[in-house]
């Protein structure tokens, strides 16, 4: 991709000879992730045609596209992210909370964040239910939040906090009697669907797919049923495990449902080129298929 991640090193002004780089920042579109915290910040004084500055269409378009990058960026943008979770604007906390969430596992660091604005933060509940659930089981302590969630009275955070609950997975075995409930009681049809769907938490969730994908056995069942963005940070964890199983099967699942990974497509391309560098045999051969080369 032309703008995949790559490495900005810069040296040290009169640093000696053969110290190796002193400064390493990652960087997006030929912009270092700094200049990309930046925009996400920036605020534009009001003028006369427009006193309403955080209304602006210009600063709105600027701090959400930057705030999108930053979450390309992955756990190192997890801080930055967290203090625009604190912004005035609801629209921002928003924007944050959902690139929390597309960042996956990679930003546990963010849950305390995330459950505080499921509890109090009644703007964007539901969007922090679903950053939880987008962390998965590494959002474990966000549990008991996610079961008082249910309970919540506006629809749409309900439906996030059980699926929240079934992409979290077994550790989320707590929550069972309350979605057994609300799977049979609640008022709304999508929340009753939704909640009826997570009562499979133990067998059927990404977090139990996944493992199965480690196993040849398992592998073509299990991969079938893990499709959509959501799902993709966790099969990426599987590529940094010395498993060389987990990788094949991460290499397995984004091939077969390659054209459903959405907003992730590219993202899927690319984690396949480089597994064709794998040590594994099988990985490179299985990468080569799915990209459509028939080269091992």
């Amino acid at each position: 991709m032309a703008s995949c991640l790559v490495l900005l090193v810069g040296t040290a002004l009169g640093g000696c000879a053969g110290q190796g780089p002193v400064n390493q920042e990652p960087v997006l579109g030929g912009k270092p992730m700094s200049y990309w915290v930046e925009r996400a910040r920036v605020k534009i004084p009001p003028s006369p045609l427009n006193p309403f500055p955080f209304h602006d269409p210009r600063e709105a378009n600027a701090r959400m596209h930057a705030i999108g990058v930053l979450s390309r960026f992955g756990a190192p943008a997890v801080p930055a992210l967290l203090d625009l979770l604190q912004d005035k604007d609801y629209d921002f906390r928003w924007y944050a909370a959902k690139a929390l969430g597309r960042i996956g596992p990679a930003a546990s660091a963010a849950v305390p964040a995330l459950m505080e604005a499921l509890m109090s933060d009644n703007t964007v509940g539901f969007c922090s239910a679903r950053a939880l659930g987008q962390i998965g089981p590494k959002a474990q302590a966000a549990v008991p939040a996610l079961i008082r969630a249910l309970e919540d009275p506006a629809d749409i955070v309900r439906m996030k906090a059980a699926h929240a609950l079934w992409m979290i997975g077994p550790a989320a075995e707590a929550a069972l009697p309350a979605l057994h409930e609300l799977a049979e009681k609640d008022e709304d049809e999508t929340v009753r669907a939704i909640a009826k769907q997570a009562t499979g938490l133990l067998t059927e969730s990404p977090p139990v797919l996944i493992e199965r994908l480690k196993d040849p056995e398992q592998r073509a069942a299990a991969a079938k049923k893990l499709r959509g963005p959501e799902i993709f940070p966790f099969i990426m964890e599987l590529f940094s495990s010395s498993d060389p199983q987990a990788r094949r099967g991460a290499v397995y699942a984004l091939g077969v449902s390659f054209y459903n990974w959405g907003e992730r497509r590219e993202e899927a391309r690319s984690a396949l080129q480089r597994a064709l560098a794998d040590p594994d045999g099988v990985v490179r051969a299985q990468a080569a298929q799915a990209l459509g080369d028939g080269q091992p």
